[in-house]
């Protein structure tokens, strides 16, 4: 239930959060300008997701750079990516969580007084700002992918579990019905007996052992009954 409500809260803020602006974002002890954008997940699960987005796309190794409590920075030093630059850069990078969603930070500089911006280099600023985006477009793919998969899992589970309930109500509805005749059927010999008894003074004590033998399975089959109607 908690997962499809965040799938809701999702579809409502999504277009909210979904800009990418540029602001200064502090690495380690640089101050650097900086794309930013917001995902709406805990930083652990966006950390664990840009890792793997520079290792499996752009064959980058991003080194944790800075960790405090709430954001974790990263450094890869003079990389070669050819879509935002034909020479190498350092690439910066900050995961922050804010109120369990994650600021996402990412800065490109040649040295610490030649970053790329929007007004420095605009064409690397725009391949940086779609890479920013592809990022953003691959994680909410990811995530809600294993969620939808997930509830469709935890789904399958109560449907197994309510066909297997309802094998066993039918089980026990068929014992009920099989009890209920046995003591109809008793309760009918006793009667016959308890008649047989005033009919047959002679043999009155061998039905009334036979009739205390019947009440008896009588009470055993009630038991039994019991078990499966409460």
């Amino acid at each position: 239930m908690r997962q499809l409500l965040f799938l809701l809260l999702f579809s409502c803020t999504a277009g909210l959060t979904a800009q990418i602006s540029e602001g200064m974002a502090t690495y380690d002890d640089i101050n650097l300008q900086s794309l930013r954008m917001t995902i709406d997940a805990p930083a652990d699960e966006v950390e664990e997701r840009w890792e793997e987005f520079w290792e499996d796309r752009y064959d980058i190794d991003i080194d944790k750079l800075d960790k405090d409590r709430n954001s974790l920075a990263y450094l890869a030093e003079q990389v070669r990516l050819p879509l935002v630059s034909s020479k190498n850069v350092n690439l910066y990078s900050k995961v922050s969580d804010v109120d369990n969603r994650s600021d996402v930070a990412l800065a490109f500089a040649y040295n610490e007084s030649d970053v790329i911006t929007r007004g420095s280099h605009p064409d690397s600023y725009r391949a940086a700002e779609a890479i920013m985006n592809e990022f953003r477009t691959l994680f909410y793919q990811q995530h809600f992918d294993e969620m939808i998969a997930e509830v469709r899992d935890d789904l399958e589970d109560v449907r197994d579990d309510g066909r297997d309930d309802s094998k066993d109500a039918e089980k026990a509805r068929r014992k009920i019905e099989k009890y209920k005749d046995k003591i109809a059927d008793y309760e009918q010999k006793i009667v016959d007996l308890r008649e047989e008894v005033g009919e047959e003074l002679d043999s009155s004590e061998e039905m009334a052992a036979r009739a205390t033998e019947l009440e008896r399975k009588l009470r055993d089959l009630e038991q039994q009954r019991s078990r499966y109607v409460q």
